[in-house]
């Protein structure tokens, strides 16, 4: 067998085993009731759903990531990186993969994949992801403060009710404690770069070469956003790809009975106390989006708790299968074309040489 072959059957070995660890992950953090088991909670609450609502939620969360993929074509086009729109998805899909175990991880990993595919510098991807997330962040806020006018009181009751600023003053102390670890790595960092740089000064060249060359990729990868031919695009991309998330919170209040009734403003709500949950560290170890969520559909439309949470572990669990199960077929799709790519260089050197 090639060394190809193994580095390609190794590469699925892990593909597969990522994909198992995920589900086993997904499966051991749900709550049930005494004496009830995992596997009739589940099937209870599928039972009880809409199928045609939250099958739709799933093709609009899908949606949004052909989007954004097509979205990253454009950033990386003024960089003379003309790649393809499936290697963009699968690239984005893969990362998607990793997000779920490591967070953030994924951003690197689908720059990574890039560049298998599309021989595209890590460096240079990751700039571009920086400024997407960027621009992400602009409209998220924008859509959260959109969510404010209209329900200006509602979200204020909730903000007061919840006891979010208590939560963020915990937070606060567990930030500190997060600064001081930063500052003295920043302080150890600076220190070992000033003895290597005594000790071995070829070896510091060499580094600082390296790390200078990653700098330049990344201020030209985020400088991509200001050279956008198709500006317009880019923010009809960018919009579209947030209506598509608040709309799938809407699909899937469509799909459960206690939130069938809700409506659109409603769903408005809910996406923004869903957006400022993910800004916020809770204490207990538990997510807060499955605090927030559940609180908020409680206090602000009186719905039962445990119906709450019932709803709010569909809408996070299915979506978070069907990324899941998309991207674990993107990382082996890209893993086959990756083979594929590598085997045919191989032959086309051996002919060259033979020549």
């Amino acid at each position: 067998m090639t060394k190809q072959r193994i580095k390609f059957f190794i590469n699925l070995l892990v593909s597969f085993g990522l994909a198992g660890l995920l589900f086993y992950l997904s499966y051991d953090t749900i709550e049930t009731a005494p004496g009830q088991s995992k596997s009739d909670y589940i099937w209870s609450l599928w039972q009880e759903t809409n199928k045609l609502p939250l099958f739709l939620s799933g093709g609009l969360i899908l949606l949004s990531h052909m989007i954004r993929a097509e979205r990253w074509k454009l950033l990386n086009a003024p960089l003379n990186y003309k790649i393809s729109f499936s290697n963009s998805y699968h690239s984005v899909m893969s990362g998607y993969i990793v997000n779920l175990l490591i967070p953030r991880g994924g951003e690197l990993y689908r720059c990574y994949m890039l560049n298998k595919l599309e021989k595209v510098p890590v460096n240079v991807s990751i700039g571009t992801v920086i400024a997407e997330r960027a621009a992400d962040l602009v409209f998220l806020l924008l859509l959260i403060g959109t969510s404010f006018f209209i329900e200006f009181e509602k979200l204020l009751f909730f903000i007061k009710e919840s006891k979010i600023l208590e939560y963020v003053g915990v937070g606060n102390s567990f930030s500190s404690t997060l600064l001081f670890i930063a500052l003295a790595s920043v302080a150890f960092i600076i220190l070992l770069t000033f003895l290597v740089k005594k000790v071995k000064p070829d070896f510091y060249n060499k580094v600082a070469a390296k790390i200078k060359n990653l700098m330049i990729g990344i201020r030209d990868g985020i400088g991509s956003i200001l050279r956008l031919e198709k500006r317009g695009l880019f923010i009809i991309y960018s919009i579209l790809i947030w209506v598509l998330y608040y709309l799938m919170t809407y699909a899937v209040m469509k799909a459960f009975p206690e939130t069938n009734q809700l409506g659109l403003v409603a769903a408005l709500s809910v996406f923004t106390i869903g957006g400022i949950a993910m800004t916020l560290p809770l204490p207990g170890g538990i997510g807060s989006y499955h605090v927030l969520v559940p609180l908020g559909l409680s206090i602000l439309y009186q719905i039962d708790q445990s119906e709450a949470k019932g709803f709010t572990f569909i809408f996070h669990s299915f979506l978070t299968l069907v990324t899941i199960l998309a991207g674990f077929v993107s990382l082996i799709y890209a893993q086959i074309k990756i083979h594929r790519k590598n085997v045919n260089e191989v032959v086309e050197e051996n002919t060259v040489r033979s020549e």
